[in-house]
């Protein structure tokens, strides 16, 4: 592909992300079609489908990138590092994207994100646990990933939804020190 070409494509998916969060925040992600997708993003139906097959896929295209870092983090970090210093990027990343996340997660948002995040947020720390606990009890894994996750969906939302002028430094400090007490102990120990 040519590197015009190149640009282009990253300007229309850019458009179209943009235009589905903003529709998502005014209306919620129930109330958007596809069409209203095109017309704020200025984009032909053709178009549109040359590069998502819905909005489901057009919501969730940026999720594979994000649960990349994380993986990619997760497998770096040295392990003197707390056992969630791995998630800091996606504090950062939240941060540094608050309409998106509060878009996805916020009241207005989709459970089809919602859903996916489980699902990326279940796997990576599932992977990272396991690995850096040397875990083999699967049903404790299990618990504590449900905890994690669920507890993690929820800060967000809370942290988005009501306490925006928190740094993501801030809320990062708060689920480490919840999340961690505990979780080594419970993870190694015999039940």
């Amino acid at each position: 592909m040519a590197p015009n070409a190149d640009r282009r494509v990253r300007r229309t998916r850019s458009l179209l992300r943009a235009a589905l969060i903003d529709l998502i925040l005014e209306r919620g992600y129930d109330r958007v079609t596809v069409q209203d997708i095109l017309d704020r993003a200025d984009v032909g139906r053709s178009t549109f489908y040359s590069h998502f097959q819905g909005k489901d896929q057009l919501l969730l295209s940026g999720m594979d990138e994000l649960s990349a870092t994380l993986h990619d983090r997760m497998s770096t970090e040295p392990d003197t590092s707390s056992l969630m210093t791995p998630l800091r990027p996606l504090f950062e990343h939240a941060a540094d994207n608050r309409r998106l996340f509060s878009a996805l997660l916020g009241r207005r948002g989709a459970n089809v994100a919602l859903r996916a995040g489980r699902r990326m947020l279940t796997n990576v720390l599932a992977t990272h646990l396991r690995t850096r606990l040397n875990v083999e009890d699967q049903q404790r894994l299990d618990l504590t990933v449900a905890f994690l996750v669920n507890g993690l969906l929820g800060l967000f939302t809370w942290w988005l939804d009501t306490q925006p002028h928190l740094t993501a430094d801030r809320v990062y400090a708060d689920f480490e020190h919840l999340a961690t007490q505990g979780i080594s102990a419970f993870l190694t120990t015999d039940s």
